[in-house]
């Protein structure tokens, strides 16, 4: 057969995504056996289904198998326990299948809960797989590991074994190499038993619970009444439909029309002489209601082009049938709808007001966690400075962190499913409040803050009238008591209907956190997403990754990940401004390397709608593997790839957009001031005091991202610069605007892109006090400076050794000079702290002159 050829047997939207047709597989794969070679037909779903399983996920099937055996084994053992101390009487019939139903339950939840995981984990590091990256869900099917366990049991384990595994054997090699090749039947996107819940176990207990109920009410009523649904699980499965009117009313139309669509098929010339008994009546009914199915599907959907024709099916693959043979068995409508209704809403009521009961014992708000204490919050002040206080979050985990919890997961879950809804539904004037007060937030120890108004939109061109909008943007970082969890850092744009922006791996992939920042402010997106911590490889349904959690509640909006393209054009920062600045238009020419600026960007779903996140990019079709999962949903998700200058180039040009009220615009050049100046802009320095006898009492301890970022993204990079060989250039901007999130700036002394003679420049605060600063740097670039470096530890305390140290500098020339900020503390801390507080100065000059107190190591600075 020509390998081209596809038939296009199934209607679209409907059976063509469904294990029906499999499942009728199976159905005829079992009876075939039964009727010629006497096996017990039992199960008669679970061929179909699990040969299903397996074509999709291997490692899901054998997981299923797996449970099935162990509820088989202690169903089993229970049984033979518990008649044999006569507490309970032999099982047999209902009583054994709801034995098998509850003792599945059990086994599922710890085998979703730590089991699975575990096995899973110890495989791969084992033989080096990777079962956890593919694996989209442990057990699936609602009944499916209790009638595997079912059939197992009625012949010998032995015997069940090898009449499943050659039933599920032939089926699979039908699906597979038959259906799968050569109809237009896809598993890529199927709807287990059509709902949710079949695939999100651990997520609907609720579900479960009426299931149960309803399938012990219902042997109660076969019991007392004699009531007889064809099996208990039936009514229990209705159960499940009350809160969806219109899928138990067309479960209920389906088993009707499929009841008369048999009686008139039996009623045909040469069928009525047949034998229809036993399992061919069950094998009949279903193959009638795979008909009616494809029926509906090819008759609505030419009418209704975007009607989603599953929706028109009954629920589950038997439920239909079972309620049509046993009517077909009684001769009767009502004698079966009205006890299965009873039984069924009976069963609802009771497992909803258990559930209901449950979750009022539950802890309703989970228990708020104690927030670290921190003094210093230079980086949270504005976007791009918070976006840097999370990168260094993410590169400073020592050690692997404990996997966050299942309840952990919930609260994550529940935090931003509370956020997002902030984000498109947000109040007139969105405030800290409305978030920083949610018991979730408490519970992970989340801090929400605002960072102010934003300017949003492109910028416009010159000569423009057109004005941007602004936004209030909030924070949301983690500030934990005891260390840190990983929870995602954010940022959030109440109001705002442009994409979401994630960040996998800010550290690894510098600066693609601060340039989400900006790429945001263009967009106007809805938030910023970035990680916590750092991983490789994505997570799973079961264990996910924190950030995957939070990309789920925004599953129905387009979402890009932003990474770093390693194999970009290499190009300087300096060179790229111009390429990013969001004016020039790259073919223009004013670009002198446009291709280490350009983006690509990798549309993994959904169509590319959202306009120009980059000044220039280029899309690209091949598949592309992420570090995260992709979320639920149809919106589109795209990668977008940057080279690293690039996106540096482009927060040095968005910088100065997020400046704060309380800081200076970062300025395009650095303050030039003559060589011989320096002592005389040092001695001014100095004179910027607190008042007597209050030194330091402003001083707030820098935090440990903030010494970070003052360590490898500004002094190491100034030192590295200074001792560069090349000296036509003045300090590289990215050093510039690091400083300024600290509230820094840098200050040449000469002119450094003068080569014949050397320059100074100085790393020092724009507005702290000297006495309660972090401390000023200098360094010298010149071609024979010495390697000679003159710290000042005390340049309050001792008194004029900053200019001693500065003068002896000058005389060795060496390459750096260090002089200390705050150095003392006021005599009381306390009362000095409130006194700042006041808004009268002159209440505090009117304190009595002293010298701060020498108090060793009372004070560390960075």
């Amino acid at each position: 057969m020509d390998q081209g050829f596809v038939l296009e047997l199934l209607p679209a939207r409907g059976l063509d995504q469904s294990m029906l047709l499999p499942v009728l597989i199976g159905l005829l794969v079992v009876l075939f056996f039964t009727e010629v070679f006497g096996w017990v037909f039992a199960g008669a779903v679970v061929p179909g289904y699990l040969a299903s399983v397996l074509v999709i996920q291997p490692v899901t099937g054998a997981i299923v198998i797996f449970e099935s055996l162990t509820t088989l084994a202690i169903a089993a053992s229970l049984a033979k326990i518990l008649s044999r101390t006569d507490v309970w009487t032999r099982f047999f019939g209902r009583e054994r299948f709801f034995l098998i139903l509850l003792v599945s339950l059990i086994v599922r939840i710890h085998d979703h809960a730590w089991f699975a995981p575990w096995a899973i984990n110890a495989i791969d590091h084992q033989f080096d797989t990777h079962l956890e990256i593919t694996q989209e869900f442990y057990s699936v099917g609602l009944v499916l590991v209790p009638l595997t366990a079912n059939m197992l049991w009625k012949p010998a384990v032995h015997r069940g074994l090898m009449q499943l595994v050659v039933e599920v054997g032939v089926t699979y090699l039908v699906v597979a190499f038959i259906l799968l090749p050569y109809t237009n039947l896809s598993l890529s996107s199927v709807e287990l038993t059509y709902e949710n819940t079949a695939i999100n176990f651990v997520a609907h207990a609720k579900a479960h619970i009426i299931l149960l109920s309803a399938a012990l009410l219902a042997a109660q009523f076969n019991l007392t009444y004699g009531w007889d649904f064809n099996g208990i699980m039936v009514p229990a499965l209705l159960a499940l439909l009350w809160l969806t009117p219109l899928k138990l009313v067309a479960t209920l139309v389906e088993a009707v029309a499929v009841l008369y669509m048999v009686r008139g098929f039996l009623k045909l010339p040469v069928i009525q002489h047949m034998d229809f008994e036993g399992p061919r009546k069950i094998v009949l009914v279903f193959t009638m209601a795979f008909v009616w199915k494809m029926l509906l599907g090819f008759s609505l959907a030419p009418i209704f082009p975007e009607l989603k024709i599953s929706d028109t099916y009954g629920f589950g693959y038997l439920l239909s049938s079972l309620l049509a043979v046993k009517m077909l068995g009684k001769k009767s409508v009502r004698a079966v709808m009205l006890p299965t209704i009873v039984a069924s809403s009976g069963g609802f009521v009771i497992g909803s007001v258990i559930g209901f009961v449950l979750e009022l014992l539950s802890p309703g708000v989970p228990e708020a966690r104690a927030l670290a204490a921190v003094d210093s919050h230079r980086l949270s002040r504005t976007p791009v400075g918070t976006m840097t206080l999370a990168r260094m979050r993410a590169g400073s985990w020592g050690e692997e962190p404990a996997l966050p919890t299942q309840a952990e997961l919930q609260h994550l879950h529940q935090f931003w499913a509370d956020a997002a809804a902030w984000i498109e539904q947000p109040p007139e004037r969105p405030t800290v409040a409305d978030l920083d007060g949610n018991p979730f937030a408490s519970a992970l120890a989340l801090r929400v803050w605002s960072l102010g108004m934003v300017p949003v939109g492109r910028v416009p061109q010159l000569g423009s009238f057109d004005q941007r909008s602004e936004r209030e943007w909030f924070a949301v970082i983690e500030q934990g008591e005891g260390g840190l969890r990983g929870w995602p850092t954010a940022i959030l744009a109440p109001g705002a209907e442009g994409p979401v922006l994630v960040v996998p791996a800010p550290y690894s992939e510098a600066p693609t956190a601060e340039a989400a920042a900006v790429v945001c402010r263009a967009i106007d997106c809805r938030a910023v997403l970035v990680a916590g911590r750092e991983q490789a490889l994505p997570g799973t349904s079961v264990a996910p990754r924190p950030i995957e959690k939070a990309m789920e509640v925004f599953s129905e909006v387009p979402m890009i990940v932003l990474r770093v393209d390693e194999g970009a054009a290499v190009a300087d920062v300096e060179t790229l401004r111009s390429c990013v600045d969001g004016f020039d238009d790259l073919s223009t020419g004013t670009c002198a390397t446009p291709e280490a600026a350009r983006a690509t960007i990798h549309p993994l779903r959904g169509a590319f709608s959202i306009g120009a996140p980059w000044p220039s990019y280029q899309l690209d079709w091949e598949p592309l593997e992420t570090v995260v999962r992709l979320p639920p949903g149809d919106a589109l998700f795209a990668i977008m790839r940057v080279s690293a200058a690039a996106l540096e180039a482009r927060v040095v040009v968005g910088i100065d957009e997020f400046a704060v009220a309380d800081a200076a615009v970062v300025e395009e050049v650095a303050p030039r001031l003559g060589v011989d100046e320096l002592v005389t802009e040092l001695a001014r320095m100095h004179e910027n005091r607190e008042p007597p006898g209050m030194g330091g009492a402003g001083y707030l301890a820098p935090s440990p991202a903030e010494l970070r970022v003052l360590e490898e993204l500004v002094v190491e990079p100034l030192l590295a610069w200074a001792e560069s060989p090349r000296h036509a250039e003045a300090p590289p901007p990215e050093i510039g605007v690091w400083a300024s999130l600290l509230d820094y700036e840098l200050v040449e002394f000469g002119d450094c892109r003068d080569r014949t003679q050397g320059c100074f420049v100085m790393l020092r605060e724009r507005s702290q006090p000297s006495t309660s600063g972090w401390g000023t740097l200098v360094v010298r670039r010149q071609r024979h400076a010495k390697s000679h470096v003159v710290e000042v530890p005390r340049p309050h305390r001792e008194r004029e050794t900053w200019r001693v140290g500065a003068e002896l500098w000058q005389v060795l020339e060496g390459r750096a000079l260090l002089i200390a900020g705050a150095d003392g503390l006021p005599q009381n801390p306390k009362s000095a702290r409130l006194e700042l507080a006041r808004d009268d100065p002159t209440e505090v000059g009117e304190q009595p002159p002293n010298p701060d107190p020498v108090r060793p190591r009372n004070l560390e600075t960075p």
